[in-house]
């Protein structure tokens, strides 16, 4: 005998989408305007953390897979825009493979490729002085320190871009690429340190003033 189907729980399942919601969506529910919550709400913990350490915050937020990290994510990010913040947010799950050991190497890649793409995307890219792409720099970086792969530059359109999608997409490319940048981590470190602090300067001049930067990286 074929089961029925109760067309409210069809529907309400092909409804639910593992995806975040903005504050504005009309499902997302408002928890920690109750003042028995409000003490307890990570956003503003995490906002006050950044406020009252300017230059120098770094905030780690925890949570099992779909409790709302993400949601609330956005939500810090407008808090902080309201206070004239400049905000980025990005997913390291667009750059790295979460599903096999993350090297120090891959991590410090893949923040500095999502910030800069995200300063690409954004109105602070810039029009008479736009910041090179971290994908260019990083290959003008691996040629330095002699990293021979005919993989880590790829052409399309009239420039190269980067190894990003190997870095995510190939294991052994990914493999090869740690191997080699285990005696170079210092460089890499210095590299990715000055390259941050061309954006934050290629940010201000854009935005002729002195606000802060915050980057806040989803999926870690």
């Amino acid at each position: 005998m074929k089961s029925k189907i109760d067309p409210f729980l069809k529907e309400f399942f092909q409804r639910v989408s593992d995806q975040p919601l903005s504050p504005d969506d009309e499902r997302y529910i408002e928890i920690y305007e109750n003042p028995n919550f409000a003490v307890e709400d990570p956003v503003e913990l995490m906002a006050r953390a950044i406020e009252w350490t300017p230059g120098a915050s770094v905030q780690l937020l925890s949570g099992f897979r779909g409790a709302g990290k993400s949601t609330e994510l956005i939500r810090l990010k407008r808090r902080l825009e309201e206070q004239e913040y400049i905000v980025f947010l990005c997913d390291i799950e667009n750059y790295i493979n979460l599903s096999v050991p993350v090297d120090i190497s891959d991590f410090l890649m893949a923040i500095c490729g999502a910030l800069s793409d995200s300063i690409t995307c954004s109105s602070y890219s810039g029009t008479d002085t736009p910041i090179q792409t971290y994908w260019n720099r990083l290959s003008e970086f691996l040629e330095e320190i002699k990293f021979d792969e005919s993989s880590t530059t790829l052409s399309v359109g009239a420039g190269p871009v980067s190894i990003q999608a190997n870095l995510k997409n190939d294991p052994s490319f990914k493999t090869r690429l740690q191997k080699h940048m285990s005696g170079h981590i210092g460089a890499l470190v210095k590299d990715v340190q000055e390259y941050l602090e061309d954006c934050v300067t290629h940010l201000r001049r854009e935005e002729r003033n002195n606000h802060e930067v915050v980057l806040l990286v989803d999926s870690i």
